[in-house]
């Protein structure tokens, strides 16, 4: 079935894998269930990802430049300092740096591509997921 934002999807699964999957997305922190599958579908199916990054780029074009170029500055343990995150994103998309949390770090959290990190100085650096040294 086509809706204007897409085709729309249905089908049946067992309730002992829809309550595990309900599950795995609260703990991974996607919005909901269906911007999960959408965005494993988009991860499954993505044939120009080039390997750049852990997880295939955001479709949204702020989201996926801001992930690429926070890829290009992690350390090979796959850490972004947060106070580079910050510069460099209000750079890259000419965003005020108090911005940068709200309109892209937070949404790339939401979305499962990276994880919040405070040292015990009260740092704050971003682990991006999948990231294999």
């Amino acid at each position: 079935m086509q809706t204007a934002g897409g085709a729309s999807v249905s089908f049946s699964a067992d309730d002992d894998l829809v309550d595990a999957f309900d599950s795995w997305v609260e703990e991974s922190q996607y919005g909901s269930r269906s911007e999960a599958l959408r965005t494993l579908m988009a991860q499954t199916c993505d044939t120009e990802h080039d390997n750049t990054t852990p997880l295939a780029p955001p479709q949204d074009d702020r989201l996926g430049t801001a992930y690429k170029r926070l890829c290009e500055h992690a350390s090979p343990e796959g850490y972004v300092r947060g106070s580079v995150a910050l510069t460099l994103l209000a750079s890259v998309l000419n965003i005020p740096k108090s911005e940068i949390r709200t309109q892209v770090l937070r949404k790339l959290h939401k979305r499962g591509y990276l994880r919040r990190q405070n040292n015990v100085y009260g740092d704050t650096s971003y682990q991006l997921m999948g990231w294999e040294s």
